[in-house]
């Protein structure tokens, strides 16, 4: 590389990230292999050790501030749902007693609360699906509530509110990561439904990480959802991993923010404004460089600027390109890009929607980061500048081959991200076989898709779905009644036969329920020749 630019990290700067992302690595197989040697039992009793001091220290401040304990919960905090043992869940009415003097009275119609704990503002797939709902004149029929905040923005009164938001609500829909929820038991008649702001990244995230770095706890909110939705079919087995819920509570709706971004009026009316904004750019190709961060969360997270030559980029520019920096929102700081090549090198990190970004863009770089999912649909070139490849992995982890899932070219050092510009090397064939496995709809209706599915109905309604809750119910009726046949149901020394019984009928009636189901596909004959049987 050449010699670093003004506010470039030094030599020694750049030995101790790698030593640091080096520990990283080898912490997360550390910790894998011991959690697994060890059956939990250590960090398990680490776990409930660590949650015990916490909540000694919070019950402190609690006890000099005079407030509630329940709303002091830190939004983002590391939920150490494992070491609660016996302690309940705060129930959303629990929650809400008393804690907000403003709750709004009932109006009689279903309450709706979009909210989102790492969001300043509604938008993405949330703002899409609200304004949808007025489209289409069905704003009337909801009571909609909001909260959006983040980590700078929370307070003991606001929690308090979005308690009392959460106990009215009758769906929520968050988009991200919701921490308080991990302290929140939903009543069985709300619908909790996570509507991913990620559409198909290639890091793992959620239980897909369970036992590596950063993973989350046995109980963590992810599985508290009621409904998730993706972009495809392919994709429902991962989300399903990712959350930790059924795979028939994954669906394959498409993603509503994506009806806007592929709306012709609207791109149009983006790249117009687009260039009126920034009228030094036209004519000029455009390159976007938009990583994703690294670290463990929004507290750790960081980008190896090291890794950039900001004199090899502003040379490799000339006249031809202009070279956009929009780093994750989770990163600190500016990038240190030397004044005297913001000509050609210029920080977008702060441009309001990066999906309306992408419509004025030639060239994408990106890493890790979901952002390639609507960039895709352009069918424009993209490259992969992934210099931690084998250590993110370590840490992270993937869904699959990286290189095999990238719909473009994997360069994992500078120079070769550099060749694959100045050569036009960026492999697009990729492209075709990334839009087919990760989008079953494209179109301008994903939106509808959410409102008539999830909120206008309930996919547990359908004769499918409740088909089989009641073949389940009928085969663990059996199991139990066979169970209390063989050993006495008030015997407490009966109690684990019983259970290894029902366990094994709910298995073994599996058979059974097939040569019913052969014989007559209607359900009330199922069961009625079910009643008969038991």
């Amino acid at each position: 590389m050449a010699k670093n630019p003004i506010g470039q990290p030094t030599q020694i700067r750049r030995v101790l990230n790698g030593l640091d992302r080096v520990s990283l690595g080898l912490y997360g197989r550390f910790a894998a292999w011991f959690d697994e040697a060890t059956n939990g039992i250590v960090i398990d009793f680490g776990h409930r050790t660590l949650y015990r001091i916490r909540q000694l220290g919070l019950r402190s401040r609690v006890a000099v501030a005079g407030r509630d304990v329940r709303l002091l919960a830190e939004p983002r905090a590391k939920d150490i749902g494992v070491a609660e043992g016996g302690d309940r869940d705060l129930d959303t009415r629990d929650l809400s007693k008393g804690a907000d003097a403003r709750t709004r009275k009932p109006t009689g119609r279903p309450t709706i609360l979009f909210a989102s704990e790492m969001r300043p503002a509604i938008s993405g797939n949330l703002l899409r699906i609200r304004d949808r709902i007025y489209e289409r004149g069905l704003g009337a029929r909801f009571d909609m509530r909001f909260s959006f905040r983040t980590l700078d923005q929370v307070t003991p009164e606001g929690t308090a509110r979005l308690a009392s938001d959460l106990a009215a609500a009758d769906i929520i829909l968050v988009d991200d990561y919701f921490p308080l929820l991990n302290k929140v038991a939903l009543r069985d008649d709300q619908k909790l439904i996570q509507v991913w702001h990620a559409g198909s990244g290639f890091k793992s995230v959620g239980y897909s990480r369970f036992g590596s770095y950063g993973s989350p706890r046995l109980t963590d909110t992810h599985r508290k959802y009621t409904f998730a939705i993706c972009g495809s079919t392919h994709l429902v087995p991962v989300y399903a991993e990712v959350f930790g819920i059924p795979e028939n509570a994954v669906i394959p709706t498409g993603l509503p923010r994506i009806d806007s971004f592929l709306d012709p009026i609207r791109s149009e009316h983006v790249k117009a404004d687009f260039a009126r904004s920034y009228p030094q750019l036209d004519g000029k190709k455009k390159i976007l460089f938009a990583p994703t961060f690294r670290g463990e969360g929004a507290n750790t997270a960081f980008y190896d600027y090291s890794q950039l030559d900001f004199t090899r980029i502003y040379e490799m520019c000339g006249d031809e390109y202009v070279f956009l920096m929009r780093m994750h929102h989770f990163i600190p700081g500016e990038p240190p890009i030397p004044q005297e090549y913001a000509d050609r090198i210029v920080d977008f990190s702060h441009f309001p929607d990066g999906n309306d970004l992408l419509h004025s863009v030639d060239i994408l770089i990106t890493d890790y980061s979901s952002i390639l999912y609507e960039f895709s649909l352009l069918q424009r070139p993209m490259l992969f500048f992934a210099y931690d490849k084998d250590i993110y992995s370590a840490t992270r982890g993937f869904h699959r081959d990286y290189e095999d899932m990238a719909p473009g070219k994997v360069c994992e050092t500078f120079d070769e991200l550099i060749e694959a510009i100045e050569t036009g090397n960026f492999e697009e064939d990729k492209i075709e076989r990334f839009r087919q496995e990760n989008f079953d709809h494209i179109d301008t209706h994903s939106s509808d898709r959410v409102i008539d599915q999830l909120i206008l109905d309930d996919p547990r309604n359908q004769p499918e779905a409740i088909a089989a809750e009641e073949r389940e119910a009928a085969r663990l009726s059996l199991a139990r009644r066979l169970g209390a046949e063989q050993f006495h149901v008030d015997n407490p020394e009966h109690a684990a036969a019983r259970s290894a019984v029902e366990e094994y009928l709910r298995v073994d009636c599996q058979g059974a329920e097939l040569e019913l189901e052969s014989r007559n596909d209607s359900v009330d004959a199922i069961n009625n020749e079910r009643e008969v049987l038991t």
